[in-house]
């Protein structure tokens, strides 16, 4: 795995691919580097691949914190704002999103984040005409690629709504995503897009102006144990309920 300079000139976004199921020692190990109160909402999924891209999220989430020079330990202490937004004490910023197959786990130091990631499938764009701007809605109706440019400018949409925290409390419809600066109640934010893979089409919305490093995490790099968390009693995860 390559070194990752721990600066807070960048943002981090780890990623993960969700196409194997675990076996069962596989996850009774991995289960058992996050806390119970974040695993027991994860067994509630039913499919496999929502309760190992749930896990992977809080997985890439230690990595990522690792990787800044931050205690994996942080995680005990993870708890939602009032628009159940995640958030961790101190100066990280992190984001999760998936999509088929894939995790991913935004992070940024002093400054917010959001990632939204999605898989460029067959849609029928007049069924989302509520969620564009004329502006948009008239270029994407005329664009030649049309499907590619409705989920890049869906996934920007989404990225602003994590970043900034409201989620879909926020119309969608109000995000104007015509530039790669987008203002949203007297916030600016800046839109960078990640590559990921071909079919698939992911933007980060930052509150600072960033380079991003993509890093590709596997599973048989989770199972070796190249982070640990070394301390439950770093915080009293007790007096919190999921």
């Amino acid at each position: 795995m390559d070194v990752i300079a721990r600066s807070e000139d960048r943002a981090i976004v780890w990623a993960i691919e969700n196409k194997r199921r675990l076996h069962l020692d596989e996850w009774e190990y991995l289960s058992q580097r996050i806390p119970e109160r974040l695993l027991q909402p994860i067994l509630q999924f039913q499919q496999w691949e929502d309760r190992q891209a749930s896990l992977f999220g809080k997985l890439l989430l230690q990595a990522g914190l690792s990787a800044m020079g931050a205690a994996t330990d942080l995680i005990y202490a993870l708890d939602w704002d009032q628009y159940k937004r995640p958030y961790l004490p101190g100066d990280i910023d992190f984001n999760i999103a998936h999509t088929d197959g894939f995790v991913l786990c935004a992070l940024q130091k002093n400054g917010r984040i959001g990632i939204d990631v999605e898989a460029i499938k067959p849609v029928f764009i007049p069924d989302y005409k509520a969620v564009f701007t004329k502006t948009e809605y008239d270029k994407l109706l005329a664009a030649p690629n049309g499907l590619l440019l409705f989920f890049d400018f869906w996934t920007k949409k989404e990225a602003v709504m994590k970043a900034d925290g409201k989620g879909f409390y926020l119309d969608p419809k109000s995000i104007s995503v015509d530039s790669d600066r987008i203002m949203i109640g007297g916030n600016q934010w800046i839109i960078s897009s990640l590559q990921v893979r071909k079919h698939l089409v992911c933007n980060v919305a930052l509150t600072n102006e960033l380079p991003i490093d993509l890093n590709w995490m596997t599973i048989e790099t989770l199972l070796s144990g190249f982070f640990q968390v070394t301390d439950e009693r770093f915080y009293d995860y007790t007096k919190n309920e999921c």
